[in-house]
């Protein structure tokens, strides 16, 4: 299913699905190969960056992509089935669906344990950080 939207938490459900074994809830994810869809349901998929290192919130459905650098005063929006490159920001075009995205976004961080929040830090490099630079997420 190419237009079903997948994250890395789905692989270890996944993974385990096929052998009927069962991760505890913390793990997070779906088995992508025995979760039906809900119809008129697309899924959402949020990102929160480490809270101590100026935090990025970002949400992912098959039409929009939000992301939000607030201590950079980035503001993202982007319509992914009219500009799947990410080249025109709409967040001036369409601020409501820019913050309902981050309405939902805090809403959903918020309810989950921080086990399934926060991970290790990681440092990024140089050559990371140009390859942001050069798509725009960075100045």
């Amino acid at each position: 299913d190419r237009d079903r939207l997948a994250s890395v938490l789905d692989i270890v459900p996944t993974v385990l699905g096929p052998l009927g074994v069962r991760p505890r809830p913390e793990v997070g994810g779906l088995d992508l190969l025995h979760t039906v869809p809900l119809p008129g349901r697309p899924r959402t998929l949020y990102f929160r960056s480490s809270p101590q290192r100026n935090p990025i919130l970002a949400a992912r459905t098959p039409t929009w992509k939000m992301i939000s650098w607030p201590s950079q005063r980035v503001q993202l929006l982007f319509d992914l089935a009219s500009d799947p490159g990410e080249h025109h920001n709409l967040v001036g075009e369409r601020p409501l669906v820019y913050a309902g995205l981050g309405l939902r976004t805090r809403h959903h961080m918020s309810s989950r344990p921080a086990a399934q929040l926060e991970g290790e830090a990681v440092e990024m490099t140089e050559e990371a950080e140009e390859a942001l630079k050069a798509l725009g997420y960075l100045n």
